[in-house]
């Protein structure tokens, strides 16, 4: 049986009309608070914020399962895992203390985006732009503190 092109569009028009949900079946949606401790400590000498986002986009990279493990085991007890530019991020904790490397970097993206920790600052950026905010803080998550610094 053969439709027309017109018939088509019509019945296909009518298909999504129906297919869309109703205001009674529409669902709110809700951004939960992360399942950790952020804490802002954001100073003018914070590393940018769009150097912070790099250095976290490196951790996000790496493949699942991947660990970012503690490996100072004297003095701050805290190892650098990622840096970009003048953006660094630290794991401090316990000697050997490890958690996944892509999931630091998810909780600094939403430290970043859900708990607004950046300050606006007028300055040239390192790649000569004007660069407008400012990014530092630290998530507790577990035994173990990520850490945000220059």
């Amino acid at each position: 049986m053969f439709l027309s092109p017109l018939f088509q569009l019509l019945l296909f028009i009518s298909l999504l009309r129906h297919s869309r949900p109703s205001r009674a079946q529409s669902v709110e949606l809700r951004v939960s608070e992360p399942p950790y401790t952020p804490l802002c400590e954001t100073s003018l000498s914070s590393p940018s914020s769009v150097s912070v986002i790099a250095a976290a986009k490196l951790l996000i990279a790496n493949p699942p399962g991947r660990r970012c493990k503690q490996t100072n085991m004297a003095g701050t007890k805290c190892t650098t895992i990622a840096t970009y530019e003048g953006a660094k991020i630290g794991l401090c904790g316990n000697y050997e203390s490890w958690i996944e490397c892509a999931h630091v970097g998810r909780m600094v993206v939403s430290l970043a985006l859900y708990k607004d920790c950046s300050i606006p600052t007028v300055g040239k950026g390192t790649d000569g732009g004007v660069d407008l905010r400012r990014f530092g803080g630290q998530v507790k998550v577990g035994g173990l503190k990520v850490v945000v610094f220059s």
